[in-house]
């Protein structure tokens, strides 16, 4: 099961640069929601500029969405949990 999640969040993720990966697996952390400000923080400073751009694509993509101006979340937790768990690989 691990595997295959791991198959699945990578194969989702291919299409992203770096920087955009970094950033939802990161914004993983925080659970199945997230607020952009507390994100924002946490982020290395190379990451901060396109932040907004960055979380508009992965709501076009439906990776998250909007709950309101500075909420987001995850579409599903097993996303979020797949996403999360590419945190730990080296």
């Amino acid at each position: 099961r691990n595997m295959a999640h791991n198959v699945l969040a990578t194969c989702l993720l291919a299409k992203y640069t770096i920087q955009q990966q970094i950033i939802i697996k990161i914004a993983t952390v925080f659970g199945d929601e997230f607020d952009i400000n507390f994100l924002y923080k946490v982020l290395p400073r190379s990451l901060r500029t396109n932040l907004t751009r960055t979380l508009s694509i992965f709501v076009h993509d439906g990776l998250i969405y909007r709950l309101n101006y500075y909420r987001y979340r995850f579409q599903n937790g097993l996303l979020k949990n797949a996403l999360y768990d590419l945190m730990a690989e080296r």
